[in-house]
């Protein structure tokens, strides 16, 4: 995802894993294109975590923030890193922030899930099908009471995998995801069957809008509805399972659907009364209603939550869907009065039925909102986008946030001027869907960088003014994208003897160090399950292995059992 225009990813600066990992994840619903036996192998110099489908590990929990963490390779181990979310990343029961040491068999929990670090012994023995999926091996790899799997009670700190799993699972890390891979994912989404459910029924409407011959006017309410909600209803469910709308709360996006499209109608209806002597031109039009949107969006300024260039991504498309929704029932509307009238206007002094005025009506309004559907996509909420994006933006860059302002207001109010001269002045689909597809170019820029920016956390560095990062990115759109570093399978089978126990070693004097500075935990807010018989490295405790602490309970550590499958058998989101 990474763009010449956008913040490069932070890099460790590493070529090589230190050695063999992989993180066991126990989570109701989870699913990663890396998986096997329950396992994914640290293949990435950065793996991230989180609930964003473009993460390595996609965790379906409303608890996880879009991008969560990440657990890097380092000259010494690995680290796993907090990138600013909400309820926060656990390593021991330690709530982390900053580069935190992981050794081998150290417990990490975000959210519901549990995810156990391992050492992987590469078997170039066994078999690519030995544990691959449920099918093939039903018992969870570990468990935390030992009755069940192949524990024994204590959380195992290394896992074998078939070297031939290794080979293919490092060939998907290199060749990056694929279509297969990719619908693989959607099979459980509710997005399209909501679209697909939406469109029957606005097809079912139509066909009884004028089952007795002549138009049921009861029944024209219900067609412009549902035309003018299939898409935006669509999108805003898109957004919801692939995990945009993290760490929003309903509240929020409901008033940014439904109270921002309102407020940005009924700003625009206002700041078109006032500008109204100016005429009616494209320019007009774009300039009025893409300030009265603007204005809606700066209601969510106050939330204090919202606070990445991504939020402000998406309240503006949830603000310009809202808006497209309302606007689209009011062109059906204005269709269908046209059309009646221009009837009545043709036919005067003629004898003209109740039924052929509704029928003309009908004609011209079902026209109007084919239209406005087909291109919905491509309208308000790309431009709104654009702008809630660079208003987020701007918050990270004070000193140019006014000129980034402009110059995002302006494109937006350029796009909006060429879609409407072009969906008038020709009855073809392809000029508006042409400056459509040029919108949501410049919307991929925005979606890029503020992804790639969220991978800093809270080091994320001010972004360049807007002027310089679009031109960067547009002069590089037609070059090759190259793919995402990866260790080949050899390079992450290779390890220096004795790798294990100095890490193991390592990393659990420093998390030690870490765990001495870091304030205690409260587990009242964040209960952690109970731990195995016997700690694991990095365990704060003192304890020697196998030991229980003085007072009788167990240590923090081991997840549940694993429920996840590979990326053969994608999880209920």
């Amino acid at each position: 995802m990474t763009s010449s225009s956008a913040q490069p990813a932070p890099s460790t600066g590493v070529a090589h894993p230190p050695y063999p990992a992989a993180l066991a994840v126990s989570s109701p619903s989870w699913h990663s294109r890396l998986a096997h036996d329950n396992r994914v192998p640290l293949m990435y110099p950065e793996t991230y975590i989180g609930l964003l489908g473009a993460n390595d590990i996609v965790l379906s929990d409303l608890g996880v923030s879009r991008l969560h963490a990440v657990v890097r390779w380092t000259a010494d181990g690995y680290t796993i890193q907090d990138l600013g979310s909400r309820q926060g990343t656990f390593v021991q029961g330690q709530r982390v922030t900053a580069p935190t040491p992981l050794a081998p068999g150290a417990h990490i929990r975000i959210g519901v899930a549990d995810l156990l670090f391992q050492a992987v012994q590469v078997n170039a023995s066994a078999s690519a099908q030995d544990g691959v999926g449920a099918e093939a091996d039903p018992a969870p790899a570990w468990t935390p009471d030992g009755q069940q799997g192949r524990g024994t009670g204590e959380a195992p700190r290394v896992a074998e995998m078939p070297a031939q799993a290794v080979e293919r699972i490092a060939a998907r890390a290199r060749g990056g995801p694929g279509v297969g891979a990719w619908l693989a994912t959607q099979q459980d989404k509710r997005y399209w069957r909501v679209f697909l459910i939406g469109l029957a029924a606005y097809l079912v409407s139509l066909s009884l809008l004028s089952l007795g011959g002549s138009p049921n006017p009861h029944l024209i309410p219900l067609v412009m509805l549902l035309a003018s909600a299939v898409v935006p209803v669509t999108f805003v469910v898109f957004c919801w399972d692939v995990g945009a709308f993290a760490d929003m709360s309903t509240t929020t996006l409901t008033l940014a659907f439904l109270g921002g499209g309102v407020l940005g109608i009924a700003l625009t209806v206002l700041l078109d009364a006032l500008v109204g002597s100016l005429g009616a031109a494209p320019l007009i039009i774009g300039a009025v209603e893409e300030t009265g949107k603007g204005l809606a969006m700066l209601l969510f300024l106050r939330d204090r939550r919202l606070r990445s260039e991504l939020d402000g991504l998406i309240i503006g498309a949830a603000v310009g869907m809202g808006f497209a929704m309302i606007e689209t029932a009011g062109y059906g509307l204005e269709a269908f009065t046209q059309g009646a009238v221009q009837l009545v206007a043709n036919n005067a002094g003629s004898t003209i039925s109740l039924g052929d005025v509704y029928q003309q009506g009908v004609n011209a309004m079902v026209q109007e909102l084919n239209l406005r559907m087909t291109l919905a996509l491509f309208g308000h909420g790309v431009w709104t986008a654009i702008v809630g994006a660079t208003i987020w933006r701007g918050r990270d860059r004070p000193d140019g946030r006014m000129t980034d302002l402009a110059l995002a207001w302006g494109i937006a109010v350029l796009l909006h001027a060429l879609y409407d001269t072009f969906a008038a002045a020709t009855t073809s689909l392809l000029p508006p869907i042409v400056v459509g597809v040029a919108g949501l170019l410049i919307l991929r820029f925005y979606i890029q960088e503020a992804v790639e920016r969220a991978k800093f956390g809270a080091d994320a560095p001010p972004p360049p003014p807007l002027a310089r990062a679009l031109r960067n990115y547009l002069t590089h759109l037609s070059q090759h994208i190259a793919p995402r570093a990866a260790a080949s399978a050899t390079a992450f089978a290779a390890a220096a003897p004795g790798y294990y126990a100095g890490a193991e070693q390592a990393a659990a004097r420093a998390f030690a160090t870490f765990s001495a500075q870091a304030p205690p935990h409260d587990t009242t807010t964040h209960p952690i399950p109970g731990d195995v018989s016997g700690s694991v490295p990095g365990d704060v405790s003192g304890s020697a292995p196998g030991s229980v602490p003085s007072d009788g309970a167990p240590p923090d550590g081991a997840p549940p059992p694993v429920h996840s499958t590979d990326e053969h058998e994608p999880h209920a989101s």
